[in-house]
């Protein structure tokens, strides 16, 4: 299994040496979104290497619009049909949009989800 594989220096997919799961971080926008879900998909089957189940952790991950967040639905869509995928510290609005899109199931799961952050007027 690779270790780390960069899009560019904002973002960053990375295989923890020491468990099974895949770290992606960065700031995604609609300006970045559909490349970085390319990318996503393809570092994703290469650092899993046949891991069963792949376990990304998007503590890391800033997605800023819908646009982001439609386009890492899709991504996530795709790798849950080849396989077993769960989900760590999504986002909240993206373990949201898994949950009301009715896309939680035993192909894709979600643990421990981000809580909303708080906005003040």
């Amino acid at each position: 299994m690779k270790d780390t594989i960069m899009m560019d220096a904002d973002l960053i997919i990375r295989a923890n040496p020491t468990t099974t799961e895949i770290t992606v971080g960065g700031y995604i926008s609609a300006a970045t979104a559909r490349v970085f879900c390319r990318v996503l998909t393809q570092d994703v089957r290469t650092l899993a290497a046949g891991t069963s189940p792949i376990t990304l952790d998007f503590s890391e991950l800033e997605l800023s619009d819908g646009e982001a967040i439609t386009e890492t639905v899709n991504a996530l869509r795709g790798l849950a049909v080849e396989q077993l995928l769960v989900i760590i510290n999504a986002p909240h609005m993206l373990a949201h949009t898994l949950y009301k899109a009715h896309l939680l199931s035993d192909r894709l799961q979600l643990k421990t989800p981000q809580l909303e952050v708080g906005r003040s007027n």
